[in-house]
């Protein structure tokens, strides 16, 4: 992953000058409420954006 890249939402991510998106998905935005299984509320928009965190931490985006 470029140095340069800035991750925006859970489907939305900046490199340099470039906007890219992923189609077919769309993420929650931030401040969006979601229940997890053990009932706990968290933040929908966050999770998501750690999401896709994780496949640019665990894979080559090409």
């Amino acid at each position: 992953m470029s140095k340069s890249v800035e991750l925006l939402t859970g489907d939305t991510w900046r490199d340099g000058s470039k906007l890219y998106r992923l189609y077919g998905v769309q993420s929650c935005l931030r401040g969006t409420i979601a229940i997890a299984a053990d009932g706990k509320e968290l933040d929908c928009g966050n999770v998501s954006l750690a999401h896709l965190a994780a496949i640019f931490s665990t894979a080559a985006v090409t």
